[in-house]
């Protein structure tokens, strides 16, 4: 795709993204945030203090709690300075709150510092959009703006905001690439290229000296082949070109801790067959590794980051004019994001949870995975249940290369790709994870399996069905929906105590008892479990491990004496069952003092 497309289907407004990261928070009264591991891969662009929502009837909680139950653990955030500081020194805090429900829901939060207020705009600048997107006049305005918002929320206790999370990543700016984001500025378009490089080195000092352990990320830019067209110059071209940030401020190439790409295709699969593999999903994101590690750049360190990315659905105005269905649009999710993982990428900030502007006419409002709020819900798109299996299935899962039946292979000089399987395979434990899918057709394979592990096929939006292995082999039907193959231990059913002791008392009514059932094994534990005689009774019959099955005697009527039963659990397969003796003693007088707790 030529940059001059791109221009024209690029969107005019901000692409906000949302990012992860990081470091434990500094005080206790970080909240939820602590729960979060140091660097999750799950993100997304949930806006919630994106300055359309200062005027909407959107039910944030309600919002935030549809992005937890999908697994989402961290939130880019757009904290513009144009409404947080309107006049030199006086600062608003309307974004407290929105914050403080981030930190409440359990939300790690990446700080995007953008816009500029009218007092401090470069009077040469010529926006083609909002004049809030000019760049500053003096890049210590910026620098004094950033350390106000970074004292106020490092979590140290010294002028926090109040029940506010400590934001422990920082995003200069977003896409400064764009013109119309980052407007021209002088008399010729490496002027705006140097006021960015000086804005974040004097960006990156505030934040250290503030808050030395906090991380600072690039802002975001389109990454695609190095070339420059209608007023964008990609990533590559933007910073270090002839005239770019870092030939004319070298500090620059210093000041930042993570380097955050938007490698959009939102005219095509994230794995096009043909296309140049080098602007595929893939592709781009192996030439910003490559280009960061080169010695021009000199930054093998810097993690990269997704700090936006997504398709545009039927239904709203897609850039291009170019649209995908929901069906689609999940599939490109899952692929996108396997893919993104598998190469090295930290983090993925998913382009977007939900429109903020709520305005079907406005370029890329449908990319969001939910529907608007109607009154009680935000609806789910396909994508939403594609997003929640992503995280439900590789969780804590760590990426091992290509699986058994991957045929696809990079080849960066090709003119365009194959249309071999995609196989990808994750470790978690002893667990085996396999992504599969094709990207533009559908086939039939045999797929080699562990002797002796039990097989779950687990669909691109969460259904299971375990399989039987023959021979070694499992029968898959391959598409562009991807679907997972998860190979665990089998399970192996425990039960405990066993036998099981129950006591009453002459004239009483009944007693009660209780075994622990467990999964000594893998994969999922499915029992169902029966007494004898009548007396001795189960309130549950059925369950997943692990799980506490109640007991109950009736014990009405009956003379004292030892009475014998059982009770029998069984697990679903070969996962084993377990008869436990049960020996009820009922006594003419029980002395409770004297008997254990379990007697009672």
């Amino acid at each position: 795709m030529p940059m001059s497309a791109w221009r024209r289907i690029l969107p005019a407004i901000c692409l906000l993204a949302l990012l992860i990261s990081a470091l434990a928070p500094r005080s206790a009264a970080v909240a939820s945030s602590t729960q979060l591991s140091a660097v999750a891969y799950w993100g997304m662009n949930l806006y919630l203090t994106k300055r359309e929502r200062l005027a909407t009837n959107d039910n944030l909680p309600v919002l935030a709690d549809t992005a937890r139950a999908a697994g989402v653990q961290w939130t880019r955030e757009e904290l513009p300075w144009d409404l947080i500081e309107p006049r030199a020194g006086t600062f608003v805090t309307a974004f407290d709150s929105s914050l403080k429900l981030a930190a409440d829901k359990g939300f790690g939060i990446i700080g995007m510092l953008l816009t500029t207020p009218a007092w401090a705009r470069d009077g040469s600048c010529r926006p083609s959009g909002p004049t809030y997107w000019c760049p500053p006049a003096r890049v210590d305005d910026y620098a004094n703006f950033v350390r106000w918002m970074v004292e106020r929320y490092d979590g140290d206790g010294a002028g926090d905001a109040p029940g506010s999370p400590r934001i422990a990543a920082w995003e200069i700016w977003n896409e400064p690439n764009d013109t119309l984001l980052w407007p021209d500025i002088g008399a010729d378009g490496n002027a705006r290229k140097r006021r960015y490089g000086d804005m974040l080195v004097a960006a990156y000092s505030a934040i250290k000296a503030a808050d030395p352990a906090a991380l600072v990320l690039t802002g975001g830019t389109y990454i695609y082949d190095g070339s420059c067209a209608g007023g964008i110059c990609d990533g590559f071209n933007f910073f270090n070109a002839a005239g770019g940030v870092f030939q004319q401020v070298p500090d620059a190439r210093r000041a930042f801790d993570v380097f955050a790409i938007d490698p959009y295709i939102p005219t095509d699969r994230p794995d096009a067959p043909q296309i140049p593999p080098v602007i595929t999903v893939e592709g781009r994101i192996r030439n910003t590794r490559d280009w960061l590690n080169n010695p021009a750049i000199g930054r093998p360190d810097a993690p990269v980051w997704i700090t936006e990315m997504g398709w545009c659905t039927s239904g709203g105005t897609c850039p291009g004019g170019v649209a995908v269905s929901e069906d689609t649009q999940a599939n490109f999710l899952t692929r996108s994001m396997v893919i993104a993982q598998q190469n090295g990428v930290q983090h993925t900030s998913w382009f977007q949870f939900e429109d903020a502007f709520n305005n079907a006419g406005r370029e890329w409002s449908y990319a969001a995975i939910v529907h608007d709020y109607d009154g009680t819900s935000y609806p789910a798109k396909p994508a939403y249940n594609a997003y929640r299996t992503l995280v439900q299935t590789l969780s804590g899962a760590s990426g091992a290369g290509p699986g058994p039946v991957n045929q696809h292979q990079f080849n960066p000089g090709a003119n365009q790709g194959d249309h071999g399987t995609y196989d990808y395979r994750y470790m978690r434990g002893s667990t085996i994870i396999d992504v599969l899918w094709r990207p533009a057709d559908a086939v039939s394979v045999s797929f080699p399996v562990v002797p002796g592990k039990q097989i779950t096929l687990v669909d691109r939006d969460g259904a299971q069905q375990v399989l039987s292995p023959a021979g070694g082999l499992v029968a898959l039907k391959l598409s562009e929906r991807p679907v997972f193959v998860i190979q665990t231990d089998q399970p192996r059913l425990q039960v405990a105590p066993s036998p099981l002791y129950l006591l009453a008392q002459v004239g009483a009514s009944s007693t009660s008892g209780s075994l622990s059932i467990a999964n000594a094994g893998g994969g999922t534990l499915t029992w169902s479990a029966s007494a004898s005689p009548a007396w001795l009774t189960l309130p549950a019959t059925s369950g997943t491990a692990p799980a506490t099955l109640a007991v109950r005697a009736n014990t009405s009527g009956m003379a004292a004496g030892t009475y014998p039963g059982s009770i029998t659990i069984t697990g679903l397969g070969s996962s084993g069952s377990s008869t436990v003796p049960v020996s009820l003693r009922v006594a003419s007088r029980l002395y409770y003092a004297y008997l254990p707790s379990v007697g009672r």
